[in-house]
């Protein structure tokens, strides 16, 4: 039977924790590029070096999802910070290990 009312996402600027800005996003992490990419974009303009992903409420994570983080991780870099996700799945770190990111990420169990 068809879900016809998809899990929503909703991605929101969490508590800052010491000098780290973070982005909670609760739901999916799959088609939010847009979202996601003004939100670290903001974050970044106002001085902010290090970026994390809070997806301890993340129900799954899509190639989608990995492309915005290598969005999101670019931008990161050219402004010479870095990236951390919190309280991945092991079913994320496996997409995120399949795609080279945890070379580049930083990876926090929550």
């Amino acid at each position: 039977m068809l879900n016809m009312h998809p899990e929503r996402t909703i991605v929101t600027r969490g508590l800052r924790l010491e000098s780290v800005e973070t982005i909670e996003i609760v739901g999916p992490f799959d088609c939010i590029d847009e979202q996601v990419s003004q939100l670290a974009k903001q974050i970044i303009d106002e001085g902010a070096k290090d970026v994390a992903f809070d997806l301890r409420k993340t129900s799954y994570l899509t190639s989608s999802g990995i492309a915005t983080m290598i969005k999101v991780l670019k931008k990161i870099q050219q402004a010479q910070g870095t990236l951390s996700l919190i309280g991945a799945t092991n079913d994320m770190l496996g997409l995120i290990k399949m795609a080279r990111l945890d070379k580049y990420i930083t990876i926090v169990n929550s």
